[in-house]
């Protein structure tokens, strides 16, 4: 082969995720493994095509693009179901399947494409070259096959691929965006909502059989066009509001099943109503899955510590920056966390358990071990898509602020159980954030801070206590005038707040900009700054620094931890729970064992102390943070030192008792 073609050439692995796709050939999942140079080329054409690719691709598309949230494509899909539903609008639901969709793409509409987007010539040929001069051999076995000369398609594996790919799938938003026989179920002037992730594709259009016709003769225009089959056996239909029999006649126009809610979308459920805890086990069964494949028996403590942050906490992150996860899903996920930290089984017993668990989540500057509490990463979660509301760009956002038209987003509206989540949480956003007028279209008047640190109803509560309306916006009032929204008569109190706030008011003016949202006090919202916000105040403990900001093992630092909290399991401790019956030190037969003694005041201890020449200044452990560094240890090692003494003197405690 040509120097040119060898470098471009592939293997393919084929994959599989379950035993049943082994059966038949089309259960494989095709991953190309490409040379390290097309790689690299391919990469750098990626960087540069996804710059521009934000401001081409509709917004209704999330998948692979910076900047763009899949869960906020998962918040207005629900959204949009629920206003359908409560406003009793005829409807159909309906999920695309696309056959084998990276596999199918034809390259020739991929280059017209590219030719009517704007691409210039030269990058035109570049994805051609890529494209039209490799081969693939398909590994059996680790052998590759036959090499086999590519007519189609885009290689899964291949960084420039679900770019090339988008820009595709595009092309069916557009054609849908243009067909206006395809209406949207509750306004009639436009067209139906196509909400995209990848190729994960679902339109929500009106229940009629001019609209079905219509939207399967645009699937087979796009399928045609593209290589991009629709497989209408695997396509699902769910209907609103119509009787069974135009249900189903409606099911043959489109050829594809029926289907009823809750149905999974984007791995989540989309439903009518609030989520129930059957409706979000699998994500509890998914933490399971996580537990069956680890050997807690063989890890310690400090390697659970590990796996609670970074896997078990992370599971339900996803659905917590879409919906409000019930108590009681949060409580198992938590019992589950909790006993494998604890003890690495699937339960765990009080006394096991050393420290309580809301303390454990803390931060470790409160005195915690900063496991996330999944309550608060929760509401964080969902206040940050609420500041999203705000400041961002995409089909939800313009959705909600079409559907309010300048009004207060407090006012009621018919949209259904997930949106009133977000309405009680209005008011936490308010707390947290300051607003910079423009237009003063998205800000509320009074109960938004605006003018300074505190709200015009906080500081004006006289003259608040006569508004008419306290949903009013800040354009409302610079535009119209404050006089329509009090009652007639203000007594001298209100009379006074008047005068004082128009003299506020002259201050401010409106601009042709949006209102720009800001933290209190950090500037940027981010999700860990709400996190911050929203935990318990609590207390620096004096202890944090000494203990983590030092270069010992976790399992040193976890030791520690529980040293200045006195909850190791010494005695006097297991006394208490009732799992001894003495609490003598069994080192020295003379006192009650604590972690003070065995520290400090032990023979052992003291004996222990003088042969390394050291005198410690403090005698109880939960003093640690007052240690000062000896004169035959470096600065910057001291606390390492100490931690290991201490270490050291728990473990000869336990050659003693074992």
């Amino acid at each position: 082969m040509p120097f040119k073609t060898v470098i471009s050439s592939i293997t393919v692995s084929l994959s599989t995720t379950n035993d049943y796709s082994l059966v038949k050939v089309d259960g494989f999942r095709p991953i190309s493994l490409q040379n390290c140079s097309v790689k690299i080329l391919s990469k750098v054409l990626a960087n540069r095509l996804q710059k521009v690719l934000t401001r081409m691709i509709h917004l209704d598309q999330t998948g692979f693009l910076k900047g763009r949230c899949i869960s906020e494509n998962l918040i207005y899909a629900t959204e949009l179901i629920q206003a359908c539903h409560a406003r009793k609008c005829k409807t159909l639901i309906i999920k695309l399947d696309f056959a084998k969709a990276f596999d199918s793409v034809l390259w020739t509409s991929l280059f017209q494409i590219l030719a009517v987007r704007g691409f210039p010539n030269n990058w035109i040929s570049w994805i051609k070259s890529l494209l039209q001069t490799s081969k693939s051999a398909v590994l059996l076995n680790g052998i590759p096959g036959k090499w086999i000369n590519c007519k189609k398609g885009l290689r899964q594996g291949d960084p420039l691929s679900p770019y090339l790919f988008i820009l595709v799938a595009d092309v069916l938003q557009r054609l849908l965006e243009k067909n206006f026989q395809i209406r949207h179920p509750i306004y009639q002037d436009r067209p139906c909502a196509t909400i995209q992730y990848a190729d994960d594709t679902l339109v929500i259009c009106r229940a009629e059989e001019d609209d079905v016709l219509a939207l399967r003769s645009t699937l087979l225009q796009f399928s045609k066009a593209t290589g991009l089959q629709i497989n209408f056996a695997k396509s699902t239909m769910i209907s609103l509001h119509i009787d069974r029999s135009k249900e189903s006649s409606l099911s043959e126009l489109l050829q594809c099943k029926l289907e009823s809610l809750p149905m999974s979308y984007l791995g989540l459920p989309l439903s009518l109503h609030k989520l129930t805890n059957n409706d979000l086990q699998p994500i509890v069964v998914k933490v399971d899955s996580f537990l069956t494949g680890w050997e807690a028996s063989l890890l310690s403590q400090a390697e659970r510590l590990i796996l609670v942050n970074a896997v078990l906490s992370s599971v339900p992150v996803y659905a917590m920056s879409a919906f409000k996860l019930p108590p009681k899903v949060i409580e198992a996920i938590d019992k589950r966390r909790r006993a494998f930290f604890w003890t690495g089984d699937d339960t765990c017993s009080g006394a096991k358990c050393l420290v309580a668990w809301d303390e454990v989540c803390t931060a470790k500057e409160k005195g915690g071990l900063g496991i996330k509490s999944l309550k608060t990463q929760n509401e964080a979660l969902l206040l940050k898509r609420l500041f999203n509301l705000f400041s961002g760009n995409s089909s939800w956002t313009n959705w909600i602020w079409k559907e309010f038209d300048g009004r207060s987003l407090l006012k009621s509206l018919p949209l259904g159980q997930h949106w009133s989540v977000f309405q009680k949480l209005l008011p936490e956003l308010f707390k947290i954030t300051t607003v910079h007028i423009g237009d003063g279209s998205r800000t509320s008047f009074w109960h938004d801070r605006w003018t300074g640190n505190m709200t015009l109803a906080a500081q004006f509560e006289s003259l608040f206590s006569h508004s008419t309306d306290d949903l009013a916006t800040v354009e409302q009032i610079l535009s119209f005038g404050i006089y329509d929204i009090l009652t007639p008569r203000l007594s001298s109190a209100a009379q006074n707040d008047l005068q004082e706030l128009q003299t506020i008011l002259q201050n401010f003016s409106l601009t042709n900009e949006s209102d720009t949202r800001l933290n209190n006090r950090l500037g940027n919202l981010t999700t860990k700054t709400i996190y911050d916000l929203r935990s318990p105040p609590g207390f620096p403990s004096p202890n944090w620094k000494f203990i983590w900001d030092c270069r010992t093992p976790l399992k040193i630092k976890l030791f520690a931890w529980l040293l200045v909290r006195d909850r190791l399991s010494t005695k006097l401790n297991l006394l208490k729970k009732k799992i001894v019956q003495t609490a003598t030190c069994d080192i020295c037969s003379t006192t009650d064992e604590t972690a003070d003694h065995l520290s400090f005041s032990c023979p052992f201890a003291i004996s222990f102390w003088q042969a390394l020449h050291i005198q410690p200044i403090i005698n109880e452990t939960k003093y640690l943070s007052q240690l000062k560094a000896p004169a035959t240890i470096p600065t910057r090692h001291f606390q390492s030192f100490f931690m290991l003494c201490f270490w050291v003197l728990w473990n000869h405690r336990h050659d003693v008792v074992f």
